[in-house]
């Protein structure tokens, strides 16, 4: 269901003001952050992980986005733990979830069509592993806002690893030959849970596969090598950018829409 641009703005506003202070836009810059998950690797295409995913079989996404990056023990590190925190997750980190994906589906979900040449037809919101019987807290945040028909995606009920890339961890009912399936998910932490939801769709017949992750994770140990300087995450990002979150900013590009 499209969203109006009136209430796009208004929720702009409202995100902006109520954490536009510690949400941070992912930064696309070539050897500087990952072009796939743009985690910080100066001097590199892409991250450890990211690097290694190359090898392992299997057609990846065609395009990953992230709307934030969040940092561990941090106010977005929280806000992403307690939006589905269990039994009662905290609403205050659930709305500024909500708005952030909202925002996220309704600015940029045609970018993401764009920079393909093919309109997304279909979405998922990517369920937990191991599977779970309660609907996954994202999906109900973003039905409303998700370009295309929804997708009927289930993650398997076990799994011997399941951070690692495998097509048995999900499984996606076919969509028709040709189709663009936008898979949707909170968090990315070394991709390999996303990336074997994209297998999955990809043995669904999708012809094409974007990602959209709410929140990049970050974690304070994952030390930059700048030189022979190490310098922590978080810093060595606010040293690249000091504004303050703008969802207008698109994450497929770091920049302006396509």
């Amino acid at each position: 269901m499209a969203i109006s641009s009136a209430v796009l703005e208004q929720f702009r506003g409202v995100l902006v003001r109520t954490a536009g202070g510690y949400l941070r836009n992912p930064i696309r810059t070539h050897r500087v952050t990952c072009a796939v998950c743009t985690t910080p690797c100066p001097g590199y295409e892409r991250c450890i992980p990211c690097r290694k995913q190359l090898h392992e079989p299997g057609q990846r996404a065609d395009q990953v986005a992230a709307l934030t990056y969040v940092f561990a023990n941090k106010q977005s590190g929280y806000v992403m733990r307690g939006y589905k925190a269990q039994p009662r997750p905290v609403q205050e980190h659930r709305d500024v979830v909500a708005l952030t994906a909202i925002l996220g589906l309704g600015l940029h979900s045609g970018c993401a069509s764009r920079l393909l040449g093919n309109d997304i037809t279909h979405w998922a919101a990517i369920p937990s592993m191991p599977a779970k019987a309660e609907e996954h807290p994202l999906r109900r945040l973003v039905t409303q806002a998700a370009p295309g028909l929804e997708c009927d995606l289930r993650g398997a009920p076990s799994a011997v690893a399941p951070r690692a890339i495998s097509a048995e961890h999900f499984w996606m009912a076919p969509v028709p030959e040709g189709s663009h399936v936008l898979l949707i998910d909170d968090t990315w932490t070394s991709g390999g849970h996303a990336q074997s939801a994209v297998l999955a769709a990809r043995d669904a017949r999708a012809a094409h596969v974007s990602v959209l992750v709410v929140a990049r994770w970050i974690e304070p140990s994952w030390a930059v090598l700048e030189g022979e300087r190490k310098i922590d995450p978080e810093t060595y990002l606010r040293g690249l950018s000091v504004r303050d979150y703008d969802p207008s900013i698109c994450p497929w590009t770091g920049s302006s829409c396509p």
